[in-house]
C-alpha cells in the first residue's frame, strides 16, 4: 500500500461508489443510481492497520468452490490459469 494509506482508502471507496452508480452490472437497481450518494463506510481506523510480509508456498493444492449454478470450480493450484 502506498504512503499515504489513508488517502488510497479514500480512492479505492470513492471508485467503488463511482461503479455502482455507473455500470451497468451494479447492483443498485437503475432507476435508483442518480439518487444513490455512496456506501456507508466505516471511519478509516490506524490501529486497524497492519503491515505484514506474505509467503507463497512452491506446492500450492487448488481450492474447490460450488458455484452459483450448482457446480464446482477450483481455484489455485500450481497449474492455476487465474
Amino acid at each position: 500500500m502506498s504512503a499515504d494509506w489513508k488517502a488510497a482508502i479514500r480512492n479505492d471507496r470513492a471508485a467503488k461508489d463511482e461503479h455502482f452508480r455507473t455500470d451497468p452490472h451494479s447492483p443498485i437497481p437503475s432507476d435508483e443510481r442518480d439518487g444513490f450518494d455512496g456506501l456507508a463506510y466505516y471511519r478509516i481506523n490506524g490501529s486497524h492497520r497492519f503491515e505484514l510480509d506474505v509467503d507463497e508456498y512452491d506446492d500450492k493444492e487448488p481450492v474447490t468452490v460450488g458455484t452459483s449454478t450448482g457446480g464446482e470450480k477450483a481455484y489455485g493450484g500450481n497449474d492455476a490459469d487465474h
